[in-house]
């Protein structure tokens, strides 16, 4: 089942989910978009333009103005640049999904090489129509960044991780900006592995003019591209690899400092144009396999060099309109919601919005229903109620609170078609919980939020806790993180005593317990979610443990959450507070302890990211006085801590009306308030 994850926007009475966006769909037929730099971009568009001081072929572009008269992308296509990383810019950041790093620290995937992983998401994703940069192929794509790189350096071990790290996260599309000379057996089969589990994997040929194709674009699970240049010409690698071309000599894109740049030759360029058309294809009928998609770029082409299949140009350059007009509609399309809420208001109707596109067939009458059910039980459902313009709602009605709510569209068309979101629903869905939420206490460690330190033995000398940069400890073992949790720019984390290089187990825990305690949070709720991620080393001697314990009476009685034995990777964790009845109270308090006593074991823990979400049947936040609603009378005491001072609070009851707990009460908590306010 599918879990899906998003903020969600509360009105008064009604939650409302809005939509995906189009942004190019205000555009008219055959108009460029208003993207300053799109008329530089002569590989979506060739109107003979100077490119490199010369003019370039008109026509010799993948037809983009005219694909988009056909369909210009709804869907958010998950396409995975598995290579350099890929650095933020702001054409796409909002579409940057969380990453991975096979070397190095795992959470970071910015590019430290090459550029050409924002390069290439550029291409593929930029935003259209937005009056800034460049336009994308299909700006609804999510980039799923795998950096397989440590600096220029790349082993094929870290290939194969990335590539089937990116297949396991869900990627449609893969592409690959390496060009090696060298087969791998286990990256052949780790690109057959993908390409059998229906994902679409791109390489480029090579830029050199070798006349052999380079891998992993060889491979016969993998689509070759070679580089046209603005006259449909080419001078990169061929052989009877080949497969297909597409624009990659001197076209401009995205690079990772937030700016735009040309590349006289780039192996991202090409496959990106490739990936952008196949992302635009899977947009336009979800149902195409890879195996259609590869075959309709092949069979739409527009024909370069020697008539028929060459060496060169392979099939030939891709065309976006005839692969679009080539491809199979769809009977019906359906554009996701998003965001879709973690967390529903219990008892209050919540509104969802979803588009329908009609294509080969219209809605059959009454068949557009939103399909529901709570805590496992029998689906039943709701109709969905056009709004206008393609755009319907349904209203997914009142949950008991702690319902656990699954739901999805299902849509018919009126010639036998059938369309879910999420696709392959009921077995797929959306997840959402009756509850009210909100985040008491979020620590990412690179402040100081008042964490305590505690030793115990008096004989403890070092490996003390202490908040910092970790740099681990590689002689033998990583005993110490090499890195901490939060994705960068974040640094910092909870250690016990930093030491890089050295003796094994210099600066490690002796003795102890040592101990790192939490602020006391006052809970404000029934229950609450508790999520952090830790890191324990252990070995030689006696094996020691990482404890973590809670307490809710402000520290004097303790709970065992886990005890860890020798685990020495992130691990993040999360539980409920109703996982333990067996303790009460309002003032919650962590604690983290490890030992080694007697000294004779390589013992270090790490703690990072560290975050108290209050969940609640009630309002949480806005209850001043504590009866258990939120009313005029706790408007007055948030008016009064509105006139304290920014900080500290006016008195400390101000904390229960702080609602994005900033420290300060502000015009920001007057709007949270009349979202909880009872009428």
């Amino acid at each position: 089942m599918l879990h899906h994850k998003g903020n969600h926007a509360l009105t008064f009475c009604v939650a409302t989910v809005s939509v995906l966006g189009t942004s190019v769909a205000d555009l008219e037929a055959g108009t460029p978009p208003n993207d300053p730099l799109f008329e530089q971009q002569w590989g979506l568009h060739n109107t003979g333009q100077d490119v490199a001081g010369h003019a370039g072929l008109v026509g010799a572009d993948i037809d983009l103005l005219d694909a988009w008269d056909i369909h210009r992308g709804t869907r958010p296509v998950v396409v995975a640049i598995v290579g350099p990383g890929v650095n933020p810019h702001m054409e796409f950041a909002d579409r940057l999904l969380p990453g991975f790093a096979t070397a190095g620290d795992p959470r970071d995937w910015s590019d430290d090489c090459t550029d050409q992983g924002a390069f290439a998401a550029g291409i593929i994703a930029a935003e259209v129509n937005n009056g800034a940069g460049i336009a994308g192929i299909q700006d609804h794509v999510r980039i799923l960044p795998v950096r397989i790189q440590t600096g220029c350096a790349i082993a094929n071990q870290d290939l194969v991780e990335g590539i089937e790290w990116a297949v396991g996260q869900g990627a449609e599309i893969i592409i690959i900006p390496v060009a090696s000379g060298t087969s791998s057996s286990i990256v052949e089969a780790a690109v057959e592995g993908a390409d059998n589990a229906g994902v679409l994997v791109l390489a480029p040929a090579g830029n050199v003019g070798e006349p052999f194709v380079r891998f992993p674009a060889a491979y016969a699970h993998c689509l070759a591209v070679s580089s046209t240049d603005a006259s449909d010409s080419t001078s990169g690698n061929y052989g009877p690899e080949m497969d297909v071309a597409a624009p990659g000599v001197n076209v401009i894109s995205t690079d990772g400092s937030g700016g735009y740049q040309s590349f006289e030759f780039s192996t991202s360029a090409a496959i990106a144009h490739v990936a952008g058309v196949a992302a635009l294809l899977r947009s336009y009928n979800p149902a195409l396999t890879n195996a259609q998609i590869r075959q309709i770029l092949l069979d739409t082409a527009d024909d370069l060099g020697t008539p028929g299949w060459d060496q060169h140009f392979g099939a030939g350059r891709i065309n976006a309109r005839r692969a679009l007009e080539a491809a199979p509609p769809p009977g019906l399309r359906l554009v996701p919601m998003e965001p879709v809420p973690d967390f529903v208001r219990p008892g209050r109707v919540t509104a969802l919005t979803i588009g329908i596109e009609e294509a080969a067939e219209s809605i059959a009458p009454g068949s557009a229903r939103l399909w529901y059910r709570a805590d496992g039980g029998i689906y039943v459902s709701t109709p969905l109620v056009p709004l206008g313009g393609g755009i319907y709602q349904a209203d997914l009605p009142s949950q008991s609170c702690g319902a656990e709510v699954d739901y999805y569209v299902r849509v018919e068309g009126d010639g036998g078609a059938v369309a879910t979101e999420p696709a392959g629903a009921p077995a797929n869905t959306w997840h959402s919980t009756a509850r009210f939420d909100r985040v008491l206490f979020a620590d990412d460690f690179e402040s100081d939020r008042g964490w305590a330190v505690i030793t115990i033995n008096p004989s403890q000398t070092h490996g003390v806790w202490e908040r910092g940069d970790p740099r681990g400890m590689f002689n033998l073992t990583p005993a110490d993180p090499p890195y901490d949790y939060t994705v960068p720019p974040g640094t910092h984390c909870y250690f016990t005593e930093r030491h890089s290089g050295g003796s094994i187990g210099t600066n490690d825990v002796d003795f102890g317990p040592v101990r790192l305690l939490s602020p006391v949070i006052e809970l404000q709720a029934p229950d609450a979610e508790i999520n952090y991620a830790r890191y324990f080393h252990s070995t030689g001697g006696i094996p020691d443990r990482l404890t973590v314990e809670l307490s809710r009476d402000g520290g004097n009685t303790w709970v065992l959450v886990e005890s860890v034995q020798h685990e020495p990777v992130w691990v993040p964790r999360s539980l409920r507070l109703s996982d333990f009845p067996q303790i009460s109270g309002q003032l919650l308090r962590m604690r983290f302890s490890t030992s080694d006593d007697p000294s004779d074991s390589l013992t270090e823990a790490a703690i990072d990211d560290f975050s108290v979400r209050a969940l609640s049947c009630t309002p949480i936040g806005g209850d001043y006085n504590l009866d258990g609603f939120v009313s005029l009378t706790d408007y007055l005491g948030l008016s009064e801590c509105l006139l304290g001072p920014v900080f500290p609070y006016a008195n400390t009851d101000c904390r229960r009306v702080d609602f994005d707990n900033d420290d300060h009460v502000n015009l920001r908590d007057v709007a949270a308030f009349g979202e909880s306010f009872d009428p």
